[in-house]
């Protein structure tokens, strides 16, 4: 599964109350291609999340978590655990 690494520096710059231009600016870059990172049609760079996690004063390491968690959030698929639950329950009968 592709990490959606976008909704997490969506988050972090409505939380600041940050707009998409003066991020952009903090970074060198154009705010389309900020907005394509936040919409995950590029990937940013690695380069570019060592700048981001510096522009919030977090360390990368503390971003990087908070990326693997939301990911982690939509990995969760409990059809395996309902149907053992099911099966355990016909035999209980």
């Amino acid at each position: 599964m592709k990490i959606e690494i976008g909704s997490i520096l969506k988050k972090f710059r409505k939380k600041h109350k940050v707009n998409q231009a003066d991020l952009a600016k903090y970074l060198l870059i154009s705010r389309p291609t900020y907005l394509r990172y936040e919409q995950n049609t590029i990937e940013i760079p690695l380069s570019k999340l060592f700048e981001v996690a510096k522009f919030y004063n977090v360390d990368i390491i503390d971003l990087i978590r908070l990326i693997e968690m939301e990911k982690s959030k939509k990995d969760v698929n409990f059809a395996p655990f309902n149907e053992q639950v099911l099966i355990f329950s016909a035999q209980a009968i």
